[in-house]
């Protein structure tokens, strides 16, 4: 088999394995986080991600103050806060995204939606 191949094929099972977890019946909580959690990942990629890389471009684009607002020590902050604090969270929430809609024990961790130790249900 080739590698294309092997590609195309690896995509068809991810998503038969989506329609099955759609089929199972998911509820209105499972569907409500991954909404609310794919719009707060598209929203801090606009809002923190570019201003990350280039603060000019976060300026230009109204997601970030210009410097004549907020001094050049703001400056230097605004753009340094989100390599320290955002950009770790983005590939955070993106993976625990996935292991979520996967139904991985590592999604939910890292969404930090595990039950207590004690809960009545198993750990895959």
């Amino acid at each position: 088999m080739t590698g294309f191949a092997r590609f195309i094929e690896g995509k068809q099972e991810f998503w038969r394995e989506i329609g099955m977890f759609m089929k199972e019946g998911k509820g209105f909580g499972f569907w409500f986080l991954q909404l609310t959690g794919w719009i707060l990942l598209v929203y801090l990629i606009f809002a923190q991600g570019i201003a990350a890389f280039s603060y000019d471009l976060g300026v230009a684009m109204g997601t970030q103050e210009s410097v004549a607002q907020v001094t050049e020590v703001g400056t230097a902050y605004w753009y340094g806060f989100p390599f320290g604090d955002i950009m770790p969270y983005i590939p955070l929430l993106l993976l625990g995204l996935i292991g979520h809609l996967r139904a991985r024990y590592w999604g939910s961790m890292l969404l930090v939606l595990r039950e207590s130790p004690g809960s009545s249900e198993q750990v895959q």
